[in-house]
């Protein structure tokens, strides 16, 4: 039988410190730490009642919650259908599947359970509104889809790219909808909630969404690809990595000019988003100087893998994108540290961080390079 902590390896638990917050990050934008919603699962239980300060938080910790039920599902469930394609890497033979630590029929049934307990926590959440519901099984059907056929079409990451920006904005409607029946379904209507503002979260929360598409595509098809380019070339994998001609020759990592222009375009749109966003809405002098600092990092980090690699191979380059993921979820953080408030915003920022260097510690015995 499986161990705790196999299962846990399985589901990839040392980086749901950022996949947590995606819909809780929406949720805050949206002023979920400052009142109950209009109508969900909280609102239902605590208003009027003299637990309702508490509401806000609680709602708050359910979204959180559903957030590493999905990261458990969506891992669990890559390496249950990669598992063919990664026992014939020497990289991966320390995965639970492929160890053998953890059986097919296992992990199968760890993919059920997960799934159907985020499946019913999404929707009981915003108490089954069309709305908030529908956004948020469109972004689990594009997860699932990911999943399933990742490696199977070049550009997938889009895919999965997509279920982060839905699921960052599902967190934000759970704060703006009023509760929507079946009849909501007419597109007439909706037109009309957009125009009200009863669909359409803070300006905030949709450039939230956008980095975290932007972000995630970026992770899965440039830094995802660029590790697993050997792995991927001999099991026939569709990658843009592999599609390009990324390949390790021993230790060194052979970057194709397309492969780079790709990576430039995709981290430049996003560093020119948060510049806008700069301009149009200048945040002071104190947030606007920490955004940029983080922009600086991000660029940085995004220098040394791309065109001055570290020596040490795999192992090396892992150190390094990990450094700019954190730097990279910083960012709308400082950028939005006002709207977050002062005591959120540091919380919200050192969570995954702690969290990411806690597990790897536990379950790998190295705070920034796990054996995946």
């Amino acid at each position: 039988m499986a161990k705790p902590a196999d299962l846990l390896r399985l589901g990839r638990i040392q980086t749901a410190g950022v996949t947590c917050l995606t819909a809780t990050i929406g949720c805050i934008l949206a002023g979920g730490w400052k009142g109950l919603p209009d109508y969900s699962l909280v609102t239902f239980l605590f208003e009027g009642t003299s637990a309702q300060p508490a509401g806000p938080w609680l709602h708050l910790l359910l979204l959180t919650f559903l957030g590493i039920l999905i990261h458990l599902f969506g891992f669990a469930l890559n390496e249950y259908v990669d598992y063919d394609l990664d026992r014939r890497s020497k990289h991966l033979k320390g995965k639970p599947l492929v160890s053998g630590a953890v059986k097919l029929q296992e992990a199968k049934t760890f993919i059920m359970v997960t799934g159907a307990l985020m499946i019913f926590l999404g929707l009981t959440i915003c108490l089954f509104d069309i709305q908030a519901s529908i956004i948020f099984l469109v972004s689990v059907a594009f997860g699932v889809m990911y999943n399933v056929k990742g490696k199977r079409i070049v550009g997938s990451d889009f895919l999965l790219a997509t279920w982060a920006g839905l699921f960052c904005l599902y967190g934000g409607m759970t704060m703006t909808v009023e509760g929507g029946g079946i009849e909501s379904i007419n597109p007439i209507r909706w037109i009309e909630w957009i125009g009200e503002g009863v669909l359409s979260p803070p300006w905030e929360v949709h450039v939230a969404a956008l980095l975290a598409f932007g972000q995630v595509a970026f992770n899965n098809s440039v830094e995802g690809g660029m590790k697993d380019a050997t792995t991927d070339r001999k099991s026939g994998a569709k990658t843009i990595a592999v599609f390009t001609g990324v390949q390790w020759n021993k230790d060194e990592l052979e970057l194709p000019i397309p492969f780079t222009a790709y990576a430039i375009a995709l981290k430049g749109a996003a560093i020119l988003l948060v510049v806008v966003v700069l301009f149009l809405e200048w945040p002071g002098i104190i947030i606007g100087v920490l955004t940029i600092l983080m922009l600086v990092l991000i660029a940085g980090t995004f220098g040394v893998f791309m065109f001055h690699r570290p020596e040490g191979g795999r192992k090396s380059l892992l150190k390094v994108f990990s450094m700019h993921e954190i730097f990279t979820f910083w960012l709308p953080v400082a950028l939005f540290a006002v709207v977050m408030g002062w005591f959120l915003a540091p919380v919200v920022a050192l969570l995954p961080v702690v969290w990411y260097i806690a597990a790897n510690q536990l379950l790998y015995g190295s705070a920034m390079a796990p054996r995946v």
